[in-house]
């Protein structure tokens, strides 16, 4: 055995000498855990070379594994017998790890393709389909699953919208030519149903690091909408062209007298007359009564200077009469020639009447492109608005804290009051940071309500609490509680309705003055229970009342009232009351009145509640318990260990995971708090470790981690951990789980 072999394995080449391989290189596959083939026993028995074999797991002496590539080949004599079997393997740790590394990029990558409004297909270098966005699906009736591996253009059937030969597939010309290929038209793509769509498409190849062409990307946008409107306007279009072909203008002569001399099949098609009808009556019959002076004052005016007019009356549009009444806009001009010594005059008479509809429509449009920007300009300003603010929202109570840390290093009379100002702060923080992500969790529907039977005044006293010291305190107010003296139960997530009031409440002490009032009341009515909070501030303008529960809305803001906050806690608070069946309304007699929210919810039926005893909590148990941290931050590790010294328990600390096995191993704890981000081993990797050591099985493994989704709390779970502790967690928290782990308390999940 050659020095890396001996690290790996855990035996030394004396150790070794004459006992069966099998002992020393245990081998097992790194999904299933079961034993693997030892690739000698294949050598011995085929006399061939065995390749390299994926997922296997070297187990070593001391039960450390790693992940390995292995291969053997025959050692033979002069006549071709087999002497021995040289084994050749190496740590594919790293390589693993930038695999891992890769495979969440490609997730990340994948979830942004999934979210976009275009169909988005790729393909490998031989033009094979590899993935398909949910849009993808839609359009071609494909699913990823049943399309992976097929050709592409078998996938992506387009066809010539007009000649319905089929088209080159875009990903053909991008993996020959390794260029973009730009949108294609008149391009119809035919679903896996038959169903036919124009679209829009391009490709563009994907390249590795060194340039090489690995496959391309596809893609595609339904144009059905779009082609609509296309045929729409060139029918339009046609429909004018014909009659502007068709048309001509209405051309009228007039003998001094302006008698009709004659009628042209124009004038008669415009004016509803027949030429016969029209000879020899005066051209007045045609105008309407308020401009037949004016038309003969022109014609006179023009038989004086000889001097053409354009516009019978000046540039300006005139009307004319049509036989059925009608009045409509024309155009005319007027022209004079002699005939045999008598002046005739030549009236041309243009309807205009489609030209003035096509004005009003352009006037419409151009109010609609108006409006269009105006709103485009107001989302801009609210985005701004919101940035802005998500700025000052963050630097306030950074600044608080940052302010605190340096006075309570200062002075030590006034650290409590600091440490207080600190604390009050980073919960401002993290209630900042779950607003946002809930904001996230509903545009995506993914907020779950976890029920149960709960005590409606419980949850609003707990509220209370926690909102008064900033009602109180930082704001100056006063705080009037009554609720009905009856039992309500509701059936409820405790914390997310908690966290509908905690909102409520807040939003009132950011608009309301010091030296006001809010006040809080619960009213039953037969099955539901009105809870309602109302304050003195400074009110509600009634054009914003039907805004408030917009994401990231907020009031005008001055610079002497910078409570605003983000615009979710609102959106928020509606959306958690709906869910549990429920609905909030607001209410506000105007700016400077006051406002008033009504949370109304299901309440359990009076006549099918349950009698309980009330309920005592049992008081918390100090014990010492011995906490093993794992935690790669120094900054971090340091504060939580003091943290955790300062409640009473013996801490030690170790920054990665290799580190945590020799420790928990050195000396048991009672309990690990285990970040999931650490170098080398991850925080999995180490619960899987000590699930398998049966000297330490009866750790309680704690995940500490600033990921608080559903699938990681699953994760978490599946590897082992008995609890889910997500970042940054309060020191209340913190010692009542810590010592209930001491204690071997039953499993749950914490928040």
């Amino acid at each position: 055995m050659n020095p890396i072999a001996e690290r790996l394995t855990g035996w030394t080449t004396d150790e070794v000498l004459g006992r069966p391989l099998a002992e020393v290189f245990r081998i097992i596959n790194e999904t299933s855990r079961a034993p693997v083939e030892n690739p000698t026993e294949k050598v011995i028995e085929t006399g061939a070379i065995v390749g390299l074999a994926n997922h296997t797991v070297l187990v070593g002496r001391d039960g450390s594994e790693f992940p390995i590539a292995d291969s053997a080949a025959p050692i033979f004599d002069d006549d071709r017998r087999i002497l021995g079997v040289v084994l050749v393997f190496h740590d594919v740790t790293e390589q693993r790890r930038a695999e891992n590394t890769l495979a969440e990029q490609r997730e990340r990558f994948e979830t942004t393709l999934r979210s976009i409004g275009d169909g988005v297909i790729a393909t490998d270098d031989a033009g094979r389909v590899v993935f398909m966005n949910p849009v993808a699906e839609h359009l071609t009736g494909w699913r990823t699953g049943d399309a992976r591996g097929h050709e592409c253009h078998e996938v992506f059937r387009i066809v010539n919208e007009q000649t319905r030969a089929a088209v080159e597939n875009p990903v053909k010309r991008v993996l020959e030519d390794g260029a973009v290929v730009g949108l294609a038209n008149h391009t119809v793509l035919i679903a896996a149903d038959g169903a036919e769509r124009p679209i829009d498409d391009s490709g563009a190849p994907i390249r590795n690091y060194d340039g090489r062409i690995v496959g391309a990307v596809l893609v595609f946008r339904d144009i059905t909408q779009r082609r609509h409107s296309e045929h729409a306007l060139r029918d339009s279009e046609a429909r004018l062209q014909s009659i502007i072909a068709s048309a001509t203008d209405a051309i009228i002569t007039l003998d001094s007298a302006q008698r009709i001399l004659m009628f042209n099949t124009a004038a008669e098609a415009i004016f509803g007359y027949a030429a016969a009808e029209m000879l020899g009556q005066p051209l007045d019959r045609l105008l309407p009564a308020p401009i037949r002076d004016l038309h003969r004052h022109h014609i006179e005016e023009f038989g004086r200077t000889g001097v053409s007019t354009r516009a019978m009356g000046g540039e300006r549009v005139l009307t004319a009469l049509r036989r059925n009444g009608e009045e409509f806009p024309i155009e005319a001009h007027i022209s004079q020639t002699g005939v045999e010594g008598q002046t005739l005059y030549t009236v041309i008479l243009r309807d205009v009447t489609l030209r003035k509809r096509a004005e009003a429509e352009r006037q419409e449009l151009l109010a609609i492109a108006d409006r269009a920007r105006a709103e485009a300009e107001e989302a801009n300003r609210a985005k701004d608005e919101f940035l802005a603010m998500l700025g000052h929202e963050l630097r306030n109570p950074l600044s608080a804290v940052r302010n605190a840390l340096a006075t309570a290093s200062l002075d030590e009379s006034r650290r409590p009051r600091a440490m207080e100002i600190a604390r009050r702060q980073a919960e401002q923080l993290g209630r900042l940071i779950d607003d946002l992500l809930d904001v996230a969790r509903i545009t995506r529907g993914r907020i779950a309500l976890r029920k149960e039977r709960v005590h409606l005044n419980e949850i609003l006293q707990r509220a209370i609490e926690s909102t008064r010291s900033f009602v109180e305190e930082s704001r100056g107010l006063r705080l009037a509680v009554t609720l009905a003296p009856e039992t309500i139960r509701l059936d409820a997530d405790p914390g997310r309705l908690e966290q509908v009031f905690v909102n409520l409440l807040s939003n009132a002490g950011k608009y309301t003055d010091a030296g006001g009032r809010i006040e809080v009341r619960t009213v039953r009515r037969g099955d539901e229970v009105e809870v309602h909070i109302r304050d003195s501030g400074i009110g509600i303008a009634p054009e914003m009342l039907p805004r408030i529960w917009d994401l990231f809305t907020q009031a005008e803001q001055t610079l002497d009232r910078v409570q605003g906050g983000l615009g979710v806690g609102l959106t928020v608070a509606r959306r958690l009351v709906e869910l549990h069946g429920g609905r909030i309304d607001a209410f506000s007699e105007g700016l400077g009145k006051g406002a008033e929210f009504v949370v109304t919810l299901p309440a359990v039926p009076a006549t099918s509640e349950e009698v309980h005893s009330p309920m005592v909590a049992e008081p918390v148990r100090q014990k010492n318990a011995r906490v093993l941290l794992v935690e790669d931050t120094p900054d971090a590790a340091e504060s939580l260990a003091m943290l955790l010294e300062v409640l009473g328990h013996r801490v030690r600390t170790v920054g990665d995971g290799v580190a945590a096995m020799d420790a928990a191993r050195a000396n048991i704890p009672d309990v690990m708090l285990v970040d999931i981000g650490l170098p080398g081993m991850d925080g999995y990797e180490v619960a899987r470790c000590v699930r398998r050591d049966p000297d330490l099985k009866h750790i309680v493994l704690v995940a500490l981690t600033g990921y608080g989704g559903d699938e990681d709390k699953k994760k978490a779970m599946a590897v082992g951990f008995d609890y889910h502790l997500v970042k940054p967690v309060s020191p209340e928290a913190l010692q009542g789980l810590v010592v209930r782990l001491a204690d071997k308390s039953e499993n749950e999940t914490i928040h």
